[in-house]
């Protein structure tokens, strides 16, 4: 495992937490950045495994959930995108729910009427993402779910795992629930641009 931590220099408790697991990390990028999707895009770049993922500070994995991607990878050689279950915990870890959105692939509902893809259990082979290319710089609240439909227009395999993967942590202050105007406006336009109805129902759905 090839550990990249990328920070936009952060003034909370992060570097302490870097230097306890400094031996563990194969490197660290502290440095001003444009937004999560650069940060994120930094770190694609430097990994050199076949198989990448990022995970955001604030959510985890659950054990075993990267030796069950990897074993997915293994039994498809065809295959470009796996993901799985996922929890939401609130800030201090508690239980919240299951993300029961989650379904097994649909090209059709994930472009027009939902985001089923919970972006900490998702992994992707590097040689796809690189010739789809990374997240889109300029999306601040969408670009997991652009990454999804660009891949999915591109007809790459997905394969859903009904395997608990990972734990997203919800509470007031993160960017998915304090986005407000700014995000819908956002997923509006998503929807827009990748949808293939009419009427743009993942939008509203939001």
């Amino acid at each position: 495992l090839q550990y990249i931590i990328v920070d936009g220099e952060s003034t909370d408790e992060t570097p302490q937490v870097l230097r306890r697991y400094a031996n563990r990390i194969d490197r660290i990028v502290c440095e001003p950045d444009g937004g999560q999707s650069d940060a994120i895009n930094k770190g694609f770049r430097l990994a050199t495994g076949q198989i990448v993922a990022w995970i955001n500070s604030d959510d985890y994995y659950f054990p075993q959930a990267v030796a069950r991607a990897v074993e997915a990878f293994d039994r498809d050689p065809k295959l470009d995108v796996f993901y799985g279950n996922c929890v939401y915990t609130d800030q201090n870890g508690r239980f919240l729910r299951y993300f029961t959105e989650v379904r097994p692939f649909s090209r059709h509902v994930l472009l027009n009427y939902s985001n089923f893809i919970m972006q900490p259990t998702t992994f992707f082979r590097r040689s796809t993402l690189e010739h789809i290319g990374f997240l889109r710089n300029e999306l601040h609240y969408t670009m997991d779910w652009n990454l999804w439909c660009r891949l999915a227009e591109a007809d790459c395999k997905f394969h859903y795992e009904p395997l608990l993967i990972a734990a997203n942590r919800e509470y007031g202050t993160t960017k998915t629930r304090s986005g407000g105007r700014a995000r819908h406006t956002e997923i509006f336009h998503h929807n827009r641009r990748h949808g293939t109805t009419l009427f743009p129902w993942a939008a509203f759905s939001f």
